[in-house]
């Protein structure tokens, strides 16, 4: 299966009602890994007024930088769209359709953490692209709440960068953690086909690897 890993940073919940901000979006092919979009999303300036179509915590939390994240996007959201001019949603949603469409049809699913979040802004805002993705998805996080529930993983409490690309990256290096130790306990080898992370050829990785429970 071949995965279209994204990440929507947005001004609340509600997808008809709220604005995408920040589009990254990575194609794995295989294992390999190819970026597509990495952007933030051209506004009016209403944008920058919050009572102009936000959630309250989503302006908190877009205007607070995150000094972890410094050599990689680390300002604030909201800093960084008042520097840039971004790009039209449309040219973003044209894109990912270019990706996409080398492939059979449905046959590219939508990866990501809580990825069931960022479809939903799919489905309004890129009817297109929407139509052209598998109907399942790849959720991580689903992922990480049964590896917690069962035991055998701790939870990350470390702080998120809500930032489109940093957050892709995380759930890159989370999936591919996984199923490196999925294929090394049930197959007895950690050189299993495809069982380590892909390289990250557009930049470095920033995100350490899940800490697993040691055996008793």
């Amino acid at each position: 299966m071949n995965y279209l890993w994204t990440d929507f940073e947005t001004s609340g919940l509600n997808p008809t009602s709220r604005k995408i901000l920040e589009v990254a979006a990575v194609l794995d092919v295989e294992g390999k890994i190819f970026e597509v979009v990495d952007s933030v999303i051209q506004h009016p300036a209403p944008i920058f007024d919050p009572s102009q179509g936000w959630d309250s915590e989503a302006w908190e939390m877009h205007q607070k930088s995150h000094p972890t994240y410094a050599s990689q996007k680390g300002r604030p959201l909201l800093e960084d769209m008042r520097n840039s001019k971004g790009i039209v949603l449309e040219r973003v949603e044209h894109a990912l359709c270019c990706a996409v469409a080398p492939f059979p049809p449905n046959s590219v699913m939508l990866a990501g953490n809580s990825i069931h979040f960022d479809r939903s802004f799919i489905h309004v805002h890129m009817p297109k692209l929407d139509g052209m993705l598998h109907y399942r998805h790849m959720d991580v996080s689903c992922l990480t709440t049964f590896l917690e529930g069962a035991g055998v993983l701790e939870r990350d409490k470390g702080p998120k960068p809500h930032r489109a690309m940093p957050d892709v990256q995380r759930s890159i290096r989370t999936f591919y953690t996984y199923k490196h130790n999925v294929r090394e306990t049930f197959l007895g080898s950690s050189e299993a086909p495809l069982g380590r992370a892909p390289d990250w050829t557009v930049t470095e990785w920033t995100v350490d690897p899940p800490t697993w429970k040691e055996k008793p």
